[in-house]
């Protein structure tokens, strides 16, 4: 009786899952994608909003704006923490999970809009809802996966990026706090992570 109510716990948590589904990063031409090694290595000057010699380089107007994905990470993980979860003997049709979910290539955590001089629109940043999903099933919290706890979850991720925005730094004197690679390796390791309870394996830091 029990192994039936868990098997319905997590039929219904999978049925939820559909609709956490991950971006679809847009490849454009002038796209950066950074490593975490790298950042962590070359910090700011892998920015092209903080680095002349990268808007030179890939002839970057000084004007641009800067659309900026966040925690890039294979979406394959999905059917690892499926099977790690559901297990290959659980009565659950794992063709049928499979086909929920798009599960080729790359997707993120978040994204955020910057201007030119790398101010970001932190109160326009969108989440992704799937590695929230991800992480509340890694840990089978199946009943917490529905849309009213991850707007509860999501208010309070906006609380703390009220908290993060303020201790961003100028470039300039009185100017507004800029996005430097310091703060984007805290919101993603530490503020997002948190949010999400989920942590993969990263290919890209953006």
């Amino acid at each position: 009786m029990a192994k039936n109510s868990l098997q319905n716990d997590i039929l219904r948590a999978w049925q939820r899952i559909e609709f956490f589904q991950p971006y679809a990063l847009e490849e454009k031409k002038k796209s950066l994608r950074i490593p975490l090694n790298k950042i962590n290595q070359c910090g700011d000057n892998l920015l092209p909003w903080l680095s002349a010699d990268l808007r030179e380089q890939y002839e970057i107007p000084t004007k641009a704006s800067y659309s900026v994905h966040i925690g890039l990470f294979d979406k394959k993980i999905a059917s690892t923490i499926s099977e790690d979860v559901f297990g290959p003997d659980e009565g659950l049709d794992a063709e049928e999970r499979e086909q929920r979910l798009d599960q080729e290539g790359i997707t993120c955590f978040a994204k955020v809009l910057l201007n030119s001089e790398g101010v970001p629109a932190l109160e326009k940043l969108s989440v992704s809802s799937l590695p929230w999903a991800l992480g509340h099933l890694k840990e089978k919290r199946f009943q917490s996966i529905n849309s009213d706890t991850f707007s509860a979850e999501c208010e309070r991720l906006a609380n703390t990026l009220r908290n993060f925005s303020a201790t961003l730094k100028p470039v300039r004197e009185k100017g507004p706090g800029v996005l430097k690679a310091d703060d984007i390796l805290m919101l993603l390791t530490t503020h997002l992570v948190a949010w999400a309870d989920f942590a993969p394996q990263w290919e890209y830091v953006l």
